[in-house]
């Protein structure tokens, strides 16, 4: 029998882009656009997604990074409100390792700039297969590209 602990962690990203709140709720939504911007490093190919974009609907998303490895992603959607709020739950995998389960809200906010993006994520790492530091800068080049994809450089 092998040894499995788990370590929790929370962490706050805020992002301001110069676009209606209903362009950066829509860049999360619409499913062609999610693709366009949701790797979090250069090169990653997106190799299938699937999204179900509703309260009880489920996203799975697939991509392979540049050494081969497969990393997915499996969702699921308990809160939605157009335009202002998400709230799913998600896993991680790479390959066989299971990394990690949590749970992430996104709030969007009218802003003097535009939106107020607030994303909060909770989550548990397995077996120690990835730290809180990691999941964050991962997390924050994903905004890069989102920011990218807004047509805007990405603003803390």
């Amino acid at each position: 029998m092998t040894d499995a602990f788990t370590a929790h962690g929370q962490f706050t990203i805020e992002r301001e882009f110069p676009v209606a709140p209903r362009k950066v709720f829509r860049a999360w939504a619409d499913p062609s656009a999610k693709r366009q911007w949701m790797t979090c490093e250069p090169g990653m190919e997106v190799v299938a997604h699937r999204m179900d974009f509703r309260a009880g609907g489920e996203e799975t998303i697939d991509v392979r990074g540049l050494d081969g490895a497969l990393h997915r992603f499996q969702g699921r959607y308990y809160d939605i409100v157009q335009d202002r709020r998400i709230v799913y739950t998600y896993g991680m995998h790479v390959d066989a390792a299971h990394l990690s389960v949590s749970l992430a809200t996104l709030r969007f906010e009218a802003s003097a700039l535009g939106t107020k993006m607030i994303f909060t994520e909770q989550v548990v790492f397995l077996d120690g297969h990835q730290q809180l530091e990691e999941r964050r800068l991962g997390t924050e080049a994903g905004f890069d590209h989102l920011a990218l994809y807004l047509h805007e450089s990405p603003r803390q």
